[in-house]
C-alpha cells in the first residue's frame, strides 16, 4: 500500500513544477495587476488634490477616475523612461563588475574604476530623479504626453535643484525616522 512507482514520483514531481509555473505566472499578474491599479489611483488623488488646490469644480471619486484612466499608460511609460535614464549606469556598472569579478579577471585597478564608476551612477541616478520628478505630476495635472513632461519637469527644476533635493532630502530622513 505505501508503495510508489516511478512513474509516480515523475508525475508528482511535473505536477509540482506545473503548479510552480502557473503560481509565477499568477503572482507575476497579480504584480502588474496592482501597479496599474496604485498607479490609475495616484493620477487620480494628485487631479483631485490639485482641482482642491487650485479651486476648480469638484468631481465624485468616480468620474476622477474615469477622466484618469488614459493617463495611466502615459505616467507608467514617463516612470519606465525615468528609471532607465536614471538607474541603468548602475546596472550596466553592477553588471560589468559581476562579470570581472565571476570570470577570474581579478585587477586591483579595475576593481577601483569600476567602484569609482559606481559612486558616480548613485550620483547620477538622484540627479536625474530630482530632475524628472515633475513628470508624472504634469502628466496627471495637466495631461502631457511622455516627451514633454520630462522636458517639462527639466525645465521646472533648472536653476532650483538644489533646493529641490534638499526638500526631498529632509522628506527621506523624516520618513528613516
Amino acid at each position: 500500500v505505501g508503495v510508489t512507482s516511478s512513474g509516480d514520483a515523475g508525475t508528482l514531481e511535473n505536477f509540482l513544477s506545473g503548479i510552480s509555473t502557473s503560481l509565477m505566472a499568477f503572482l507575476i499578474v497579480l504584480f502588474v495587476a496592482f501597479m496599474l491599479v496604485n498607479i490609475w489611483i495616484q493620477v487620480g488623488f494628485v487631479r483631485t488634490t490639485s482641482r482642491a488646490v487650485l479651486n476648480q469644480e469638484k468631481m465624485g471619486l468616480g468620474t476622477e477616475l474615469k477622466q484618469s484612466r488614459p493617463l495611466v499608460w502615459r505616467t507608467l511609460g514617463s516612470g519606465i523612461l525615468v528609471g532607465l535614464i536614471a538607474v541603468l549606469p548602475i546596472l550596466l556598472v553592477l553588471v560589468a563588475f559581476a562579470v570581472l569579478r565571476f570570470s577570474g579577471f581579478a585587477m586591483p585597478g579595475v576593481s577601483i574604476l569600476l567602484s569609482v564608476l559606481g559612486i558616480y551612477c548613485v550620483l547620477h541616478a538622484i540627479y536625474f530623479v530630482i530632475v524628472f520628478s515633475f513628470s508624472s505630476t504634469g502628466i496627471a495635472v495637466d495631461g502631457w504626453g511622455i516627451k514633454e513632461s520630462l522636458q517639462k519637469s527639466k525645465e521646472f527644476v533648472k536653476g532650483k535643484w538644489w533646493a529641490i533635493f534638499g526638500r526631498f532630502f529632509c522628506v527621506v530622513l523624516v520618513l528613516m525616522v
